[in-house]
């Protein structure tokens, strides 16, 4: 199915905030998921495999920590959500030198992260895993080669050059069963009904 822009953050904001995460980082994921998608790329996938795996991860689990230089996820995998954060509030210091992590899971939905730090600094940025790189002046984005699911490392630095940039739409293409997850993960943020919401008409 086809869904607007505005839909997709819609849904993307309630599911992350479904799965466990707070309203801040709900908002950042939506409009992660909604530049993914502006720019043709699989943002709702990238969110709903992430929600699903760390849907029952405890949260501090998943919060990125810094040893010798390089980020990490304190157990498991490094949530591309939280650490995406991290490269938002330390735009300056990439100005200065490379950022790295490790284990990152879905680091696709590091792409818009990376696109707000250029566009904030004012200078090229590359995205570069063992899997491609993705290089953003903070208007246009560059992908090249197919991302998985999983990188080993990721660095973010400052310098590439924007090749063949993605072409915007207006519009999102995501598989029902995905869109139907997603809802599944946005319910919870809904109020159980109660006997006296049930009389006054409510569900």
């Amino acid at each position: 199915m086809s869904y607007s822009l505005n839909e997709v953050e819609a849904l993307a904001k309630k599911a992350t905030r479904g799965a466990g995460y707070s309203w801040g980082l709900a908002e950042e994921a939506s409009k992660a998921v909604r530049v993914l998608c502006a720019h043709g790329l699989s943002g709702c996938d990238a969110l709903l495999d992430a929600l699903m795996q760390f849907d029952t991860a405890g949260r501090g689990l998943c919060e990125p920590v810094c040893e010798s230089g390089v980020w990490r996820a304190a157990e498991g995998a490094l949530c591309p959500i939280t650490y995406g954060t991290i490269l938002s509030d330390r735009a300056e210091q990439v100005s200065a030198k490379p950022l790295r992590a490790e284990q990152v899971a879905q680091p696709i939905l590091l792409v818009p992260f990376v696109h707000q730090v250029a566009r904030a600094i004012e200078r090229t940025i590359t995205l570069t895993t063992e899997q491609g790189v993705v290089v953003s002046d903070g208007k246009s984005v560059s992908v090249q080669s197919a991302w998985a699911s999983h990188a080993e490392h990721v660095q973010v630095e400052t310098g590439g050059t924007v090749e063949n940039p993605i072409a915007r739409t207006s519009r999102a293409k995501v598989q029902d069963s995905v869109w139907a997850k997603l809802n599944a993960f946005a319910h919870r943020t809904y109020a159980p009904a109660t006997e006296e919401s049930r009389m006054k008409g409510a569900g």
